[in-house]
């Protein structure tokens, strides 16, 4: 009797960085365009003068100067309190461009197949779908799935 052999396909899963943007919001970020992760005081971040409100200003890293952008403010959402000493930045990469995001919370790294992302089309406010590549429901929340690309090339960012 032969044996009956299931085979599954190869299912491709790629690591995602989840940030918390507020206390309702979570976001993943696609590990292979994060360059790195710390936690910043307020202090070290240069605000500059008529820039647009999400921009926080510059930050030295590294010996490198970087713009910092409190991301929840850029994708319209409910954004990082102003009293705020520490900030946890995220800096995302996309070609030769480093940005640094402001989130309140990173939280851990996790796995997901591109096949599980769904458009967000319908779910979200329609102003925040510029920047996601979709979402995934994980528990019954919406994990948002950022798209560094679109966020790095915003039109609020290079308004001035």
């Amino acid at each position: 009797m032969n044996d009956l052999i299931i085979q599954t396909p190869n299912i491709q899963l790629d690591s995602y960085l989840k940030v918390q943007l507020n206390s309702s919001t979570i976001a993943a970020i696609a590990t292979s365009q994060i360059q790195e992760a710390i936690i910043s005081t307020k202090e070290k971040i240069t605000p500059i003068p008529n820039m647009p409100n999400c921009v926080l200003g510059l930050v030295n890293q590294r010996n490198r100067i970087y713009w910092v952008v409190d991301l929840a403010q850029l994708l319209q959402i409910t954004t990082i309190k102003s009293e705020t000493r520490e900030y946890n930045l995220i800096f995302v990469r996309d070609s030769d461009v480093i940005l640094g995001l402001a989130v309140t919370a990173i939280q851990e790294v996790t796995k997901f197949a591109i096949e599980q992302i769904q458009s967000p089309l319908n779910i979200v406010s329609s102003g925040i779908v510029p920047y996601l590549k979709g979402i995934i429901t994980e528990e019954q929340n919406n994990l948002l799935v950022l798209d560094v690309s679109a966020i790095i090339n915003s039109p609020q960012l290079h308004e001035t």
